[in-house]
């Protein structure tokens, strides 16, 4: 069999499929309704949904095939497909020096023809192909190849439009994140807040023995200590001019945690109405 060259755009091509998000992902029924409804048109017992990829071709979906969900590419009849803009149609395999050696035609599939459309996203890019197969040499008539273009240009719509709207929940999931992230800093805060208005005032402290009152001195003195360092990881996770990466946050939400739960501890030994320090929550 004659290897198809590559892409024109290759790499963009590939990056454009990579950026789909749709390799390797679960049968959905929309595409699986398409790709029937090209072989009820074309009055064909198989179609496929092919994407080719760098060294394979992926089947988002099938109809009248029991094979696996990828094939190498180099053995791909939708490897040709994609090198042109209109429909690339084979009526007898067996005949065309390209593919008459070839596996699926040589063995027990039989395979004699193939028609497929390119799938062109709307910046031009070729990503894979709809087409249907048999294995009794034909061909298309108008009709049938202007149906088949149509349910290409469906394919496309399909796919760019789960893209987009697996963009759009991604900023809402991340808005939410965010929202829930900057709750619990409130919370946090607020705990430390609330310790620091209990703190005795300077008139009371005659009131305790000495020693207790350098102890509840020392620690709210501590509990100062991390409410300014709470302050600090507030600000710098707040700062709009220097975002900070996932990993980042995970380390200032540990922080943020030891910190108030630092905070507690000191507010409790200074005789405050917290959670013992020994509890399981936090404060």
């Amino acid at each position: 069999m004659q290897f198809a060259p590559m892409r024109e755009r290759e790499s963009e091509s590939i990056e454009a499929l990579f950026n789909l998000e749709v390799l390797d992902t679960e049968s959905e029924p929309e595409f699986d309704a398409l790709a029937q409804a090209a072989a009820t048109v074309c009055d064909a017992p198989n179609a496929l949904i092919s994407l080719i990829d760098t060294d394979r071709q992926w089947f988002k979906a099938q109809v009248g095939f029991e094979r696996p969900s990828d094939t190498p590419r180099d053995r791909s009849f939708c490897a040709y497909a994609v090198l042109g803009d209109d429909l690339f149609m084979v009526e007898d395999a067996s005949l065309d020096a390209r593919f008459a050696d070839h596996p699926a035609v040589t063995g027990e599939e039989h395979l004699r023809f193939y028609a497929g459309v390119p799938l062109r996203l709307s910046n031009g890019l070729q990503i894979g192909t709809l087409c249907v197969t048999d294995s009794m040499p034909r061909r298309l008539d108008a009709a049938q190849r202007g149906a088949l273009e149509q349910l290409a240009i469906a394919v496309v719509r399909a796919l760019e439009g789960r893209s987009a709207i697996r963009q759009l929940r991604q900023p809402a999931e991340v808005v939410l994140a965010e929202m829930s992230f900057e709750g619990h800093i409130d919370i946090a805060l607020r705990n430390v807040d609330a310790a620091m208005r209990e703190l005795p005032l300077n008139g009371q402290e005659g009131l305790l023995r000495e020693s207790d009152a350098m102890s509840r001195l020392s620690a709210a003195r501590l509990c100062l200590t991390s409410t300014e360092t709470l302050l600090g990881i507030t600000r710098r996770l707040l700062n709009a001019r220097q975002p900070v990466t996932m990993a980042e946050q995970e380390i200032a939400t540990k922080e943020m945690a030891d910190e108030t739960k630092r905070a507690g501890r000191a507010a409790y030994r200074a005789g405050l109405a917290l959670t013992d320090p020994h509890a399981d929550e936090a404060v």
